[in-house]
């Protein structure tokens, strides 16, 4: 047999499924589907909404403390069988210059907003049983760090190992349509808006009422 799927338990909402094929080698694919939501239901209902300056895109890790590859392993009568895995994750934490909603009241001065998926990240890819791993997934944000981007956003969980639930902030939405840059939008990437400006001026007359109070 070539290979095994595996499947991780870090879901949250807008994810379709996570999932790892083990190859022959020790080497890993990571597999990150996301379902999007459309421009207008993000605009309409995303609890948190705001526009800032990407300050950093951390480096991927796996959903345990010290943020290596591990994987549950049992022995029935077909013998070893992988039961569950890491699920990959990383961080893109932002300065936020406005919040354009806050249903939630979880505004700050800056935000981490966690991904699912490896992103473009190539430095976890250096050591799965000296495998590597490549990353399948559609899960990389629409900027770069230093750029003006707006974000949409929602409160959600993600799986530990250790079976607990961490509360995240989490992209509502697939992430290339969800934290997008200026430069993005203005590039009529996003068919829905003109432009970066007029797409925060579209929020802000549809969400006046959830404006963060400082």
């Amino acid at each position: 047999m070539n290979s095994k799927i595996l499947f991780g338990a870090g879901l949250v909402v807008g994810i379709a499924a996570v999932a790892a094929v083990r190859l022959v080698g020790g080497s890993t694919v990571a597999d990150v589907s996301y379902s999007d939501v459309p421009l207008a239901a993000k605009i309409a209902s995303a609890p948190l909404i705001v526009t800032g300056t990407v300050l950093e895109v951390t480096p991927a890790r796996w959903n345990q403390d010290d943020g290596t590859f591990w994987e549950k392993v049992e022995t029935d009568a077909f013998g070893q069988q992988t039961v569950d895995t890491a699920v990959p994750y990383h961080t893109v934490v932002l300065r936020v210059d406005r919040a354009l909603a806050n249903r939630d009241g979880v505004m700050t001065d800056k935000l981490a907003v966690t991904i699912v998926g490896m992103g473009s990240d190539a430095a976890l890819a250096a050591n799965v049983d000296a495998g590597g791993v490549t990353s399948l997934a559609s899960d990389t944000i629409s900027a770069a760090e230093g750029e003006r981007v707006i974000a949409f956003v929602r409160p959600g969980q993600l799986a530990w190992r250790d079976g607990t639930m961490r509360p995240v902030l989490v992209p509502m939405g697939a992430p290339g349509s969800t934290v997008v840059s200026e430069a993005f939008v203005n590039s009529g990437a996003l068919s829905d808006v003109a432009s970066f400006d007029a797409l925060v001026a579209q929020v802000e007359d549809a969400r006046a009422e959830d404006t963060a109070t400082e």
